[in-house]
């Protein structure tokens, strides 16, 4: 199965484009840690800046990484870091620690109103890693 297709432009130019949906398909779980899948924690993934679909873009990484991802969403408040939030018996699993590198989490105490075992809010310095 390719991921590429080729669009043929008004100005005669070939165009090879790169289908997301056909590379998740043909990826898998090819990248799963066991790790991660094995803890099993459910995670919540939340955008802190104004930047759109930025908590969805890092839910798909922790999900191919093996995160089982139950909720996306929005914090009202602005961070420029990435924190992860995880009570204190979670902070050394592997779940925890993976996540807090791939997006350069500082650690931070889950809240009353935290309903997942592990949050992740993203912030501008994850944003800026996009064009805009």
């Amino acid at each position: 199965v390719s991921v590429v297709t080729n669009e043929l432009q008004a100005d005669g130019t070939l165009l090879s484009l790169v289908t997301p949906q056909l590379v998740e398909t043909v990826l898998g779980d090819e990248f799963e840690l066991n790790s991660i899948r094995e803890e099993s924690f459910t995670i919540a993934v939340n955008n802190t800046t104004a930047a759109s679909g930025l908590a969805e873009r890092a839910a798909r990484i922790i999900d191919r990484l093996g995160g089982n991802v139950v909720s996306v969403g929005n914090e009202n408040r602005q961070m420029q870091r990435c924190q992860i939030r995880t009570d204190q018996q979670r902070r050394d699993s592997a779940t925890a620690k993976i996540f807090a590198h791939v997006f350069d989490c500082e650690n931070g105490d889950l809240g009353s109103d935290d309903y997942a075992n592990v949050v992740i809010a993203v912030g501008t310095d994850y944003a800026s890693r996009f064009a805009p």
